[in-house]
């Protein structure tokens, strides 16, 4: 079965101004701390797919792909899927991957059951079979933990540029430190962010893996990328401490990436 064949499947004057100042600082006080929270609506079911290029393959026809893509009658609990196509051609391995992030890994065994009968579907298979092909002889399933505050995540993710690490926890550590390495990043962000869009992602494998977790970093372009690499040596030393304590991560694979579908938000 391939990709194509798939469920392919965040006041009296003065007392009156002082009573709303206080409120309002409160009513910040608040909404930051929410901010800082651990966001339990985005940890999601991931899967990267291993893809291999067609002939036909060019951002062109990949862009005609996906907006067919979109146009399917897909699952309610496919959240997101987009493609990463690395910026160093792989010597071995496919040539890129397609992610699909879903509500639960139930939904996307319900998903993938009712892709394979359907119809529309497979024509949409046959018709870009020439442009890239993606097989479940290579996917991988994780859950995912997006917890990127608002005020500093990527909105546009129609092409970004990705930055993957693939770690290991040191002697000792586990899930727990992790999980509070992301929530003290989540407010160094919000702290010394440069302002540009950011967003970030730890994957923990469901199956067997390679990784303990897989970690990525996403901006907007290599340039963006630049400006916050520069900002994190600079202001993020500390920050990166703590998650040297944490594990130990190999040397990041760059990624060109696009967005083949994103389920619009619940009016």
């Amino acid at each position: 079965m391939n990709i194509n064949n798939l469920n392919i499947l965040s006041l009296l004057p003065l007392i009156f101004l002082a009573s709303c100042a206080d409120k309002g600082a409160s009513t910040d006080a608040v909404s930051q701390s929410a901010e800082l929270d651990w966001d339990p609506n985005e940890i999601r079911f991931a899967e990267f797919i291993g893809c291999t290029k067609g002939p036909d393959f060019s951002r062109e026809t990949l862009e005609e792909m996906s907006q067919a893509f979109s146009q399917l009658n897909l699952s309610a609990d496919l959240v997101w899927s987009g493609g990463y196509s690395p910026v160093e051609e792989p010597t071995e391995g496919p040539d890129g991957w397609w992610e699909n992030n879903w509500t639960s890994g139930e939904a996307a065994k319900a998903g993938w059951d009712l892709w394979s009968t359907n119809e529309e579907a497979k024509a949409w298979s046959d018709k870009f079979s020439n442009v890239l092909v993606c097989g479940d002889d290579q996917i991988y399933r994780y859950e995912g933990y997006f917890q990127a505050p608002e005020s500093s995540s990527l909105k546009n993710w129609s092409s970004f540029v990705a930055a993957e690490m693939s770690c290991q926890y040191n002697e000792g550590k586990s899930f727990t430190e992790l999980k509070s390495n992301i929530k003290d990043f989540r407010a160094w962000l919000m702290e010394n962010s440069t302002g540009e869009e950011f967003s970030f992602g730890a994957y923990v494998p469901t199956g067997e893996d390679s990784a303990d977790f897989w970690w990525y970093n996403w901006h907007g372009d290599f340039e963006a990328m630049a400006r916050g690499n520069a900002n994190w040596e600079e202001n993020g030393k500390e920050m990166q401490a703590k998650f040297d304590d944490t594990a130990t991560c190999t040397d990041p694979t760059m990624y060109n990436g696009m967005e083949f579908y994103s389920a619009q938000p619940a009016s």
